[in-house]
């Protein structure tokens, strides 16, 4: 493994950084008492978007559309229903110019994984989520925030989500993909930490993971595989069990064997998105979320798994193995 893959490989890791209310680095502790603040919060289910549109018709026989008629004319009145609005979006460019592009597609994604996973939920439990995202453009100013915000966090750290004030710091690289998914990534934490709750860290860990690959092309959205994490499982041939990291803590994935938690929550929550074993996956986020203010315990996981995927834990394991070894050219859709 060259420098760059290993340099890349080590920021991966350090992606989803989350951090509470005093700033530290995210233990199941601190995030069960941010869990119950966050809790006792009033918060309402989101609504339809309406618009009212004006329609009447001239002297000519000529039919028109608008959201003001004229006075004096005799107009119906039609309510149009659009989407559901779960998305914010608030950019600064702490360092540097504007950029536009990149502030269109995060704007774009975001809302797309917001609208995903709002399907993938108990309908009328998702909220909107108000994102505050800074994003630094030098490298030396991005350590300079994150010193201020999160001085616990690594120096390796590309980007953070703090749950004190609601917002996602990200350093852009010269790569705007990456900086793009870095982004993404955080985003899809605030969307879980305000509308799920207190969910496993195999869950908060590979929903990020999964979604910071999503993209958007007209109607449609979809989720390719990490290459990333595929060729880390390639490079390292390490494969964490199914078990281990449904009872896996958050430490885990802070501490050595970090990366090889963060690419087993990936492949797992991949594995369980694709169409064949997407309901399981809305029947478990049911389950966990169901009592956001209360966490899931792990037997209650495992035994939800040998229940409702065909075969069991055991079987979940091969069929995991046997994908990871094989193919992977059809993205998810959502």
């Amino acid at each position: 493994m060259n420098m760059q893959t290993r340099y890349f490989l080590i920021g991966l890791m350090s992606w989803c950084s989350l951090v509470s209310a005093d700033e530290g680095p995210l233990t199941d502790a601190v995030y069960e008492q941010l869990m119950a603040e966050i809790c006792a919060a009033n918060t309402e289910p989101v609504r339809r978007q309406t618009t009212q549109v004006f329609s009447w018709t001239d002297e000519n026989g000529q039919v028109h559309f608008g959201d003001r008629p004229p006075q004096a004319v005799d107009a119906q009145v039609e309510t149009l229903t659009g989407q559901r609005d779960y998305f914010d979006l608030t950019i600064e460019f702490a360092d540097g110019p504007t950029q536009p592009e990149l502030a269109n597609s995060l704007e774009v994604n975001g809302r797309a994984i917001a609208q995903a996973m709002a399907r993938l939920v108990p309908k009328g439990q998702m909220t909107k989520s108000d994102v505050q995202m800074h994003v630094f453009v030098s490298r030396s100013g991005f350590r300079s925030y994150q010193r201020q915000k999160a001085p616990a966090l690594s120096p390796q750290t590309v980007g953070f989500y703090s749950a004190l004030d609601n917002s996602v710091a990200v350093w852009h690289s010269q790569n705007p993909d990456l900086t793009r998914e870095i982004a993404l990534h955080e985003a899809t934490h605030v969307f879980q930490v305000r509308n799920m709750g207190m969910l496993p860290a195999w869950l908060v860990e590979g929903m990020a993971s999964y979604f910071e690959k999503l993209t958007v092309s007209g109607q449609s959205k979809q989720v390719v595989v990490s290459e990333q994490w595929l060729g880390w499982f390639r490079y390292s041939g390490q494969v964490l069990s199914v078990e281990d990291l449904l009872v896996a803590q958050y430490q885990h994935w802070q501490g050595p064997q970090g990366a090889a938690y963060y690419a087993g929550s990936w492949a797992l929550v991949y594995f369980l998105m694709q169409s064949e074993h997407r309901a399981i996956m809305e029947q478990y986020l049911t389950l966990v979320s169901a009592e956001k203010c209360d966490d899931t315990p792990p037997s209650e996981t495992l035994a939800f798994f040998n229940q409702a995927y065909p075969g069991g834990i055991a079987t979940l394991q091969t069929d995991l193995l046997a994908w990871l070894a094989g193919p992977h050219r059809v993205p998810n859709y959502h």
